[in-house]
């Protein structure tokens, strides 16, 4: 085990003296096998340009986030405003696009074998659940990732689809009226400093920071192969559990490299 490693017995702890639990998904619940979120990104730049001839699509996707959010100022924008204004640059390829990025998510996503514990062992306490996530994807598109790794249906609440995020606080207040919810008895789960952290114990709710994968080493990869393999190598050593062999991560990663390399041709 590594320093910092997230202590299950302390999280027991918390999950105990509460009623309410919240988790965040992305690099909580769910791991991603490359190295960054936006290296999905960079799966899809290689599917384009094989496909459709279509050069920097990596760049392209970023840009239309950046300026899809600059319509819905301090808030989050939605998956469709995004694939918008790609539509302005690529056309009639945006609509499969959209489609294809949805399942290179699902091809990179991976349970946190520690997150999925503490989930169930809030749920067999009979804890009461709820999933909050900024993020731009429809919660019926989080809900299927989160089927597809195991997890039972949940609420959940998404930053796109209520126009307030988590980092605000705004988000927890709308759980919380929503739901009719008593901060002192509500403990949050993420791995952000801040949106997960500060911002909800500011609120009175109780947190429990879950420190991100990807942080624990120093990595620069330059290639989509060391995307993926800096990926695996990170949540296989670094997610709280008892780090697998050399051996079965190398499985893994030539294993993940043949499906998106089959995906992009």
């Amino acid at each position: 085990m590594t320093p910092n490693t997230p202590d299950f017995e302390l999280l027991k702890e918390k999950i105990n003296s509460k009623k309410i639990v919240s988790f965040d998904v992305f690099d909580t619940l769910l791991l991603r096998n490359v190295h960054q979120p936006r290296d999905v990104f960079w799966i899809l730049d290689l599917y384009a340009k094989n496909r459709f001839g279509i050069p920097d699509f990596y760049q392209m996707r970023v840009d239309a986030e950046n300026q899809a959010r600059k319509f819905v100022k301090n808030s989050e924008c939605n998956y469709q405003e995004i694939y918008d204004v790609l539509a302005e640059k690529i056309g009639k390829y945006a609509n499969w696009m959209q489609e294809r990025e949805i399942q290179a998510e699902s091809l990179v996503l991976t349970e946190n074998p520690f997150m999925k514990k503490a989930f169930w062992y809030a749920y067999e306490n009979q804890k009461e659940i709820f999933v909050i996530s900024d993020m731009y994807l429809p919660s019926e598109i989080i809900q299927s990732f989160l089927k597809e790794n195991g997890y039972p249906d949940c609420k959940i609440f998404v930053s796109d689809e209520y126009r307030c995020t988590k980092h605000s606080g705004e988000l927890f207040q709308l759980v919380k009226k929503r739901c009719g919810l008593d901060n002192k008895s509500w403990l949050h789960i993420g791995d952000n400093p801040i949106s997960d952290c500060k911002v909800p114990f500011a609120l009175g709710i109780e947190t429990f920071l879950y420190k991100n994968v990807s942080t624990y080493e120093k990595a620069e990869p330059k290639t989509l192969e060391e995307r993926i393999f800096w990926g695996i190598q990170n949540n296989a050593k670094h997610n709280g559990e008892k780090p697998i062999s050399q051996r079965k991560t190398h499985e893994r990663y030539l294993q993940l490299f043949k499906q998106i390399t089959d995906f992009c041709k």
